[in-house]
C-alpha cells in the first residue's frame, strides 16, 4: 500500500482532478477518520462528505471538466471572476457564508483544517451537506 501511496505522489500533475485531490482534499493519501470511526453518521451527510472527497459534486469546476471548460471559465456565481471550486465555496464563498456562522465551531482557515480538524465530524458532515446543496442548483 506504501508503495501505491508513494506512485501516486510521484504522479505527474496533469489531470486538474488529480492534482486538487493530492494537493488539497487529501494530500496526505489517508482513509479520512470519517470512515474509520464507530460513530453513527448518517448516510446522507456522509455521502455529501464523500462526494466532496471524491469530486462527485455539482460545483462548477466539476461540472466545467464534465463540459470540457478551463479552469478560469467555471466561475462563481458570486461575482463571476472566482473558480467554483471546492476551497472557494467552503471557505470564502460569500453566498454560504451564513453557513460558516452557523458552523462556527469548524476551522475555516483551510481546507486541510477544515477536512481534517479535531471537532464533531457529524458537524463537519453537515456543513459540507449544506454548502453542497446550496450550490446544486447554481
Amino acid at each position: 500500500m506504501e508503495q501505491l501511496k508513494q506512485q501516486i505522489r510521484c504522479k505527474p500533475d496533469i489531470a486538474s482532478k488529480f492534482v486538487t485531490y493530492r494537493s488539497e482534499l487529501n494530500s496526505g493519501l489517508y482513509v479520512h477518520k470519517i470512515y474509520k470511526k464507530s460513530l453513527y453518521i448518517p448516510d446522507y451527510l456522509r455521502v455529501s462528505f464523500t462526494r466532496l472527497r471524491l469530486m462527485s459534486h455539482n460545483l462548477k469546476i466539476e461540472t466545467g471538466r464534465w463540459s470540457r471548460l478551463p479552469r478560469e471559465a467555471s466561475v462563481c456565481n458570486c461575482n463571476n471572476i472566482v473558480v467554483q471550486d471546492e476551497c472557494h465555496v467552503l471557505l470564502e464563498c460569500p453566498l454560504s457564508q451564513h453557513i460558516r456562522e452557523a458552523y462556527n465551531q469548524l476551522d475555516f482557515t483551510s481546507l486541510d483544517n477544515l477536512l481534517n480538524g479535531d471537532f464533531h465530524l457529524v458537524d463537519l458532515c453537515k456543513y459540507v451537506n449544506e454548502v453542497l446543496k446550496l450550490f446544486s442548483g447554481c
